[in-house]
């Protein structure tokens, strides 16, 4: 799925806000669901349809930055946000699969006694590495987009006057 183009503007540098503020927003409540039983049954489900809001942001992000490829110099750290961003979908798609286990275990009661702490745990760490990835993808993009600029190195901090 790619869109190339959003108000005019290049959609890519539009969208990428979906998962920048979902995906952590997702490891913040699945960190609290999984601490607090009573807010698990209560905001479970908010944090699955986020973490699908996510995913879905995911896709979109990665759909635009295809699109906006061919428009951009190609170089190493080019390459490597792209390959870090190509691998943020999977590990979204994980923290989706765990958080709605955690609810769906926790609703239905089903399994032994430690399946819940322990897919608990695992969505927990899912949360915060994807969070990772999420940062380490947006500073390759900024480094891509923005390149080495040193603003103190300019006269008045680069305000041009």
């Amino acid at each position: 799925m790619e869109i190339s183009k959003l108000f005019g503007l290049p959609a890519h540098p539009l969208l990428v806000h979906i998962p920048i503020v979902l995906l952590p927003l997702v490891a913040i409540g699945t960190l609290a669901i999984a601490v607090v039983p009573a807010w698990r049954r209560r905001f479970g489900w908010v944090v699955v349809g986020m973490a699908v809001a996510a995913l879905v942001g995911v896709q979109l992000a990665l759909g635009s930055g295809e699109a906006l490829e061919p428009h951009v110099e190609r170089n190493a750290v080019l390459h490597r946000h792209t390959e870090l961003a190509s691998s943020l979908r999977p590990m979204a798609l994980v923290l989706l699969v765990l958080v709605l286990a955690l609810v769906l275990i926790d609703r239905r009661s089903v399994g032994p006694r430690w399946l819940v702490p322990v897919v608990a745990v695992l969505a927990v760490l899912s949360g915060g590495v994807t969070t990772y990835r999420l940062a380490e993808v947006g500073h390759n993009g900024a480094k891509a987009s923005w390149g080495d600029l040193n603003m103190s190195a300019r006269p008045n901090g680069g305000n041009g006057g």
